[in-house]
C-alpha cells in the first residue's frame, strides 16, 4: 500500500481544501494540472514539456469522471472501511511519504495497527506518490518485502 486512503484520524492539507470546496487532485485547467503535480509530489521527476502538456490535456478532459470516482471513493470511506482492515491477514507493506499533503502520514501508525502482519516504511522528503517520485527505491522496498 502506498499512501493509502481509508484512515483519516489525522487530517491533511487536502482535507482542509476539500472543506473549502477545492479538490487539488482534480485539475480543471492546465494550470491546475501543474498545481496537482506540486501538491502530490515533493520530488518531481523531469517531465518533458510536451508530455506534461499532453497529460494535462488528458487530465482536464477527464475532470468530470474523476469527480465521480473521487465521490465514490469518499462515499466508501464514510461507510467505515477501517473495521474491515482488521480482516486483512496477508503480509502487507505500507509505504508513506512524510511530505504527503493528500493523506497525513501520521495515519500510518493506526493503519499498521489495524492491518495485522504489516510493516511500515516512511520515506523522508517524499509526497503522496512515492512510486513516481522515487520509483527505483519504492520497487526495491517492494522486492525485498516480497522476497521475505
Amino acid at each position: 500500500l502506498i499512501s493509502p486512503a481509508g484512515v483519516h484520524d489525522f487530517p491533511s492539507e487536502m482535507d482542509a481544501l476539500l472543506k473549502e470546496g477545492k479538490n487539488p487532485l482534480i485539475p480543471e485547467s492546465e494550470e491546475q494540472f501543474y498545481t496537482l503535480l506540486d501538491f502530490v509530489m515533493s520530488e518531481q521527476p523531469f517531465i518533458p514539456a510536451a508530455i506534461a502538456k499532453a497529460e494535462a490535456e488528458v487530465s482536464v478532459s477527464r475532470a468530470e469522471i474523476n469527480k465521480k470516482i473521487f465521490a465514490d471513493i469518499r462515499s466508501d470511506m464514510e461507510l467505515g472501511l477501517e473495521k474491515e482492515y482488521k480482516n486483512i491477514s496477508a503480509p502487507t507493506l505500507i509505504i508513506w511519504g512524510d511530505q504527503d499533503k493528500a493523506i497525513n502520514v501520521k495515519n500510518i501508525d493506526r493503519y499498521a495497527a489495524l492491518v495485522s502482519n504489516s510493516q511500515k516504511v516512511v520515506l523522508e522528503g517524499i509526497g503522496h506518490v512515492a512510486m513516481i517520485e522515487v520509483p527505483e527505491y519504492t520497487a526495491e522496498l517492494m522486492r525485498k518485502f516480497l522476497k521475505n
